[in-house]
């Protein structure tokens, strides 16, 4: 009896001793959001248009991580208003100054193998490339990581659009369904980093427009082929207390229409810097994105992305914005090369950005910025303009925890003559104020 009951108990141990080896670790983060705005003139940029409009908007985003043995899978669920079911305060119908709805959404699924030799994941997840000025999104792909010393290459094939034989499934847009008129973007990226204070990245892309899915606004109706190629670096360096940071990209390409063809071209170039001493930081950023020429034939297939925001105002749908990140400027399509017209509506832009932080106590940081803004093309035919004005920014976050923060802030753009109508209607200042409850774990 006595050696059955040890027998029982070393298995016993064996048992509970191994059973980490195929136990799952689980692991939840959360990132949720409250904010409330006030704009001004932000609809039509006009004096004698009374367009003024508050809202609130609400995002919760919750994260759950499964790891066990090699793999792990990643879920993050997204519960934002958005446009439907009334949550508004101030008469504005919604679209991109305010939400109206309530969406859950799936924003990131994904499993992420390690291989030893490389990084395999594939599903649904958060991709950048170079500093984010061309793309920082949730997008369905796989994803190849194989580490080289120093370096790193990355393999992706992004699957922007895509069409069944039946139905349709598209991820950041709508395609045909029926005729498998799919979209997709295949990148290589090599990362370097030779110590903690310098890196680069050089990147290659290719994205193969299959169908009619980008064949609105500046593209010809009956589009049937686009291919676009993109090429771009970026470099890092910290020297000190000084931070410097750099990007340029490059695309070109060419349109296939059934009755016409088309060139395509773009580009980016972002340099920056910044020095820290002791609470402060002070920092200077230029950026210059082509625009798209309303006198000529050629189509600039650029735009800023929606996460990557000049100021509270300018190439920013929002503070407003409702994505994991701020910024609603995407130009996915020909409609709006360059973003929505707060976005300079596809003229492109050149600005100059000076900014000033400090945290003067404990958990409390003031931030003022103040941007000079030009278009790169003029604002239409009629309206030959390309002064957008000079923004300035405040913005003012508290942290009562590591958790837990409070923000205000405030952006007003002094409008130039870019924002003017055909009927020589007089721009107006635009004014964004905003409000928010912050809360990490």
């Amino acid at each position: 009896m006595k050696k059955a009951v040890l027998v029982v108990l070393a298995g016993l141990m064996v048992f509970f001793s191994a059973l980490p080896v195929f136990a799952v670790d689980l692991k939840f983060n959360g990132d949720f959001r409250v904010r409330g705005f006030y704009t001004d003139n932000l609809k039509d940029q006009a004096d004698s248009t009374d367009d003024a409009t508050a809202y609130n908007s609400m995002r919760f985003l919750l994260t759950t991580t499964a790891s066990a043995g090699v793999a792990k899978g990643v879920v993050t669920m997204d519960f934002t208003s958005t446009s439907g079911t009334g949550n508004m305060r101030f008469g504005e119908t919604g679209g991109a100054y305010g939400p109206k709805d309530d969406t859950f959404a799936l924003l990131e699924a994904y499993i992420k193998a390690d291989l030893r030799m490389a990084m395999l994941s594939a599903g649904r997840q958060v991709f950048k490339i170079g500093h984010g000025i061309l793309f920082e999104d949730p997008a369905d792909g796989f994803f190849l990581d194989v580490p080289l010393g120093p370096a790193k290459l990355t393999l992706v094939n992004l699957k922007t659009f895509d069409c069944t034989s039946s139905t349709t499934t598209a991820i950041g847009g709508t395609c045909t369904a029926g005729t498998s008129d799919d979209t997709d973007l295949y990148l290589s990226n090599v990362s370097f980093r030779p110590t903690g204070d310098l890196a680069s990245n050089i990147f290659f892309g290719l994205y193969k427009d299959r169908g009619p899915n980008i064949s609105s606004g500046a593209f010809a109706a009956g589009t049937t082929d686009v291919e676009l190629y993109i090429i771009g670096a970026t470099a890092d360096a910290n020297v000190g207390p000084i931070n410097l940071a750099a990007e340029i990209d490059y695309l070109t390409g060419d349109m296939n229409n059934n009755t016409a063809n088309a060139d395509l071209d773009g580009l980016n170039l972002q340099v920056g810097g910044s020095v820290n001493a002791g609470p402060a930081n002070v920092g200077l950023a230029i950026l210059y994105a082509s625009g798209d020429d309303p006198n000529d034939n050629d189509v600039n297939i650029n735009g800023l992305d929606g996460n990557f925001p000049a100021g509270i105002i300018l190439t920013n749908g929002g503070a407003r914005s409702l994505a994991p990140k701020d910024g609603t400027c995407l130009s996915a399509d020909g409609s709006a090369l360059g973003g929505v017209p707060n976005c300079i509506g596809g003229a492109g832009l050149f600005a100059i950005k000076g900014t000033g932080s400090i945290s003067p106590v404990d958990r409390l940081n003031l931030q003022a910025d103040v941007i000079w803004a030009q278009s790169t093309e003029d604002s239409s035919t009629t309206v030959q303009e390309k002064d957008v004005g000079i923004e300035l920014d405040g913005t003012a976050r508290y942290k009562l925890d590591d958790n837990f923060s409070v923000m205000t802030g405030i952006g007003y753009l002094l409008a130039g003559d870019f924002w003017k109508t055909a009927t020589n209607t007089n721009p107006d200042n635009m004014i964004v104020v905003v409000g928010e409850l912050s809360f990490h774990f």
